[in-house]
């Protein structure tokens, strides 16, 4: 690839953060997941505070953590901020024409893609570290989960009622996993995710110039998630095999959920091909894609 096409692609990726500073949508976006992830989190830490005891700064799984119900899980509604956060995809405006004819189609097209990925990864961060300070007052450095956690997975239903607002504790990570290995687990998975989802919003809304089709799209994804996991309750597991926002909870994978389903490599490789898929589709429809520009 030619250094040319990096430093305009940059340019183009570059430009679309600058237009962070004055979008609302941006703002409201962070101002709901902060409010929803103190609702849930804050009674962790109340808890701790009441108690005297402690938790992991790595409550990411916990966050991510998977059930049936989509009434107010938390892991749907951080999903449904991605779909806020790539709605306008692939982010055309009164400029973009203009720019594409200055860094042409490929130098425009790898910009938009170093925007997907970068976006969804500070999205995630930013997730990430609102959960921590949402915790923060009852932190503790031990590298194990701490007793807050161990707590409310032998408590749930006494406690969960009373500090947090139906929290889902991921009980078999906690028991299988370190938390840190667990949070860069659910970190990469999740960064992914949103990566598929916004790449899947940015190929629909570019292909077929209606927006309210990527939104469909990514939010069916969204919601088949809350159904999978409803459907193992009959042993029913095909959907977690086209489900990509499961794969982001590491109790899915069969090493963890004793039942057969997926395997931490198959997760990993279908994202791989999906996103690819995704990339050379889109990468075609941007180079047929029609060019207007307004003479003022």
């Amino acid at each position: 690839m030619k250094m040319g096409n990096l430093k305009k692609g940059w340019y183009v990726c570059e430009s679309n953060f600058i237009q962070w500073r004055k979008n609302y949508r941006i703002w409201m976006i962070a101002a709901i997941e902060t409010i929803l992830i103190f609702r849930y989190l804050h009674g962790l830490s109340e808890y701790g505070q009441e108690t005297g005891k402690t938790i992991t700064p790595f409550v990411l799984p916990i966050v991510f953590a998977e059930a049936e119900n989509s009434n107010g899980l938390l892991k749907v509604l951080i999903y449904l901020g991605c779909v806020m956060l790539f709605c306008n995809a692939p982010f055309l405006n009164n400029q973009k024409p203009y720019m594409i004819l200055r860094c042409k189609r490929k130098g425009w097209y790898l910009g938009e893609n170093m925007y997907l990925w970068l976006a969804a990864f500070i999205y995630m961060l930013f997730i990430s570290l609102v959960s921590l300070i949402a915790v923060l007052p009852t932190v503790s450095t031990n590298r194990l989960w701490g007793e807050i956690a161990g707590d409310f997975v032998v408590n749930q239903r006494s406690l969960i009622p009373v500090y947090t607002w139906g929290l889902v504790m991921p009980v078999r990570v906690i028991q299988n996993y370190y938390p840190l290995a667990a949070f860069i687990y659910t970190f990469i998975t999740g960064w992914l995710s949103i990566v598929f989802i916004g790449k899947l919003m940015y190929l629909l809304n570019l292909k077929i110039g209606k927006k309210t089709i990527g939104i469909s799209a990514a939010v069916f994804f969204i919601m088949l998630d809350p159904v999978a996991v409803y459907f193992t309750n009959f042993k029913q597991y095909g959907l977690f095999y086209i489900s990509p926002i499961n794969w982001s909870s590491l109790e899915n994978i069969n090493t963890v959920s004793g039942y057969p389903h997926l395997s931490g490599e198959y997760m990993f490789i279908m994202y791989i091909i999906l996103i690819g898929v995704e990339s050379l589709l889109s990468y075609i429809c941007s180079i047929k894609m029609d060019i207007e520009v307004k003479m003022i």
